[in-house]
């Protein structure tokens, strides 16, 4: 008989903030899932509610929970990142303070990984109440596998609450950027070291509130400031200077395209807009492979980068 010791271990960062809430519903669902060797890492980020006693009361209790505690906001990519630098599992999984796990989400997920460098599966949406909607993300975006890094250069989404990927990824990743998402930063990487598989089976309820940190679907939010145009471009053009920087140089031809693209947008010239145009043509298939945008908008998106980078 195999002993839960003898499972790889995995290792769950919860990143925490002000999510007393919901944070026992989570925390609750990690510790009934039916894969037997976890540890669970919470980090919180100074929160000002109860998010610390009720992390403090499951610690007292679970010898397979740490709990890291920060004096400082610093946001919650850098919370994530500080969970990740401490785990030990062979395989990490991402964990929001507010949704719900079903039991079988992390053994679906490990059996799922193969030689992919991380996997990420469906997921049901709920409201605050933990009352179904109905619908999954799946059924909102276009879920896919990601096995080249160009199909990032407009941006895709593996949502974090949904993935799990091999701890050995992180050597490439860390430090996190700050201009990118944890989630977007470590399925790019991924693309170019292993690829990111999509599991097709609904292994999280994703809870929809008007406090959701990011990913939140269609809920009202506060006024939020909109960059300028040129702000807009200065972003995308450190954006792709980000992704060119951190792209596998294996194989060749992609970070050369990347390269090119890089070019594309150091200026509104026209040899560059032109440029932008004829690459944003020719691979419009990757670029778009997400977007369920067809044959057409492709093109039409392409034209559109005469005038303006993404």
């Amino acid at each position: 008989m195999i002993t839960a010791t003898e499972w790889p271990l995995v290792s769950v960062v919860v990143a925490t903030y002000n999510g007393g809430r919901f944070l026992r519903q989570q925390i609750d669902s990690v510790l009934a899932q039916t894969y037997p060797n976890l540890e669970i890492i919470i980090t919180d980020d100074a929160s000002a509610d109860d998010t610390l006693q009720i992390a403090q009361s499951y610690q007292e209790q679970q010898a397979n929970i740490r709990l890291l505690r920060s004096t400082v906001n610093h946001g919650y990519i850098k919370n994530f990142e500080r969970g990740l630098r401490e785990a030990k599992g062979e395989y990490v999984a991402l964990c929001d303070q507010d949704d719900i796990w079903l039991p079988e989400k992390i053994a679906a997920l490990v059996k799922a990984l193969g030689d992919h460098a991380l996997v990420y599966c469906d997921s049901a949406l709920i409201d605050e109440a933990g009352t179904s909607l109905h619908r999954k993300m799946s059924e909102l975006r276009h879920y896919i596998d990601y096995r080249n890094p160009l199909m990032y250069v407009i941006g895709v989404w593996s949502p974090g609450h949904a993935m799990l990927f091999r701890r050995s990824l992180l050597e490439d990743c860390f430090p996190f950027p700050r201009l990118v998402t944890q989630d977007f930063w470590l399925s790019f990487i991924a693309s170019g070291r292993g690829g990111v598989h999509f599991v097709d089976q609904c292994l999280v309820l994703y809870r929809q509130h008007s406090a959701n940190a990011i990913g939140g679907i269609k809920m009202k939010r506060g006024k939020k400031h909109r960059p300028s145009r040129r702000e807009q471009t200065a972003v995308a053009r450190e954006r792709m200077q980000l992704l060119y920087d951190h792209c596998p140089s294996l194989p060749a031809a992609v970070k050369e395209t990347l390269g090119r693209f890089l070019e594309s947008y150091q200026s509104f010239s026209f040899r560059n807009n032109c440029l932008r145009v004829a690459l944003f043509y020719r691979y419009r298939h990757l670029l778009h492979a997400s977007k369920r945008k067809g044959e057409f908008m492709q093109r039409v998106y392409a034209l559109k980068m005469f005038f303006k980078l993404v």
